[in-house]
């Protein structure tokens, strides 16, 4: 599978989890510390081939109330890091959550995909 059918993937997955939570009634923007903001780029770039070059934009956090009264949160931002070829892709957008003190990544996006816009309001 390739990373976009694994994104993909990882959209329908989110979808039915969403629907068995029940919509998302309100959203609430949580700051961020410098140790989860770190643990949130160093699980980003993982698997990046160059993972210094990342460079970070939009990034966020939500609390999410949802209809049949469960929290979740949220985590969104943007990441570009260089390829194999030494050049910048662009920036491409990820989510995943904060689950304790660890920070579980969903999925990186193409640059300019909307995968994730109805978890990651602007």
């Amino acid at each position: 599978m390739n990373r976009y059918t694994t994104v993909g993937a990882i959209c329908v997955a989110l979808s039915l989890l969403a629907a068995c939570a029940g919509p998302i009634e309100s959203r609430t923007r949580l700051p961020m510390t410098d140790a989860q903001i770190q643990t949130v780029q160093n699980s980003v770039t993982h698997n990046f081939k160059d993972p210094n070059s990342a460079q970070f934009r939009k990034l966020r956090w939500f609390e999410n109330r949802h209809a049949d009264g469960t929290i979740s949160n949220t985590v969104c931002g943007e990441v570009n890091a260089k390829n194999s070829f030494g050049g910048f892709v662009g920036f491409s957008p990820f989510a995943g959550r904060m689950n304790g003190g660890q920070f579980v990544l969903y999925g990186v996006a193409r640059p300019g995909s909307i995968a994730f816009n109805s978890l990651c309001p602007v």
